[in-house]
């Protein structure tokens, strides 16, 4: 499903587009999948409106309880500390930590950005 998603974001956007997992990949429950969807999709779709990516890469990581994704992106990146945060990371957020996950965000200006969330599988 994520592996999908990047692909075509890749064809679309024009940008190098990866997607590496680790751990063992597995079947995980519907909220855990549904959330991993919509922050990837909302992850890209940031991307592609506000970047100016060149190279984007998504990591999926299975672990015992739960599940990792990582969206990174080269580009413009933002002051993370002090940029008012738009609806598409307040919905990100809230999508991670509405199954009891978390999320967190790193962007420097010039040199990308990277979202991060982690949630029960």
């Amino acid at each position: 499903m994520v592996e999908s998603q990047v692909k075509e974001f890749g064809s679309v956007a024009g940008v190098a587009a990866e997607v590496e997992v680790r751990g063992n990949e597995r079947e995980l429950s519907m909220a855990a999948s549904t959330c991993l969807y919509r922050v990837t999709q909302e992850a890209l779709a940031n991307v592609f409106k506000h970047a100016e990516a060149s190279e984007v890469k998504v990591i999926l990581e299975f672990f015992a309880d739960d599940v990792s994704l990582e969206v990174r992106a080269d580009g413009e990146g933002f002051d993370s500390e002090t940029a008012t945060p738009g609806n598409g990371l307040r919905n990100m957020r809230q999508r991670a930590e509405e199954p009891g996950g978390s999320f967190s965000l790193e962007s420097t200006p010039g040199q990308g950005s990277c979202v991060k969330i982690r949630v029960p599988s």
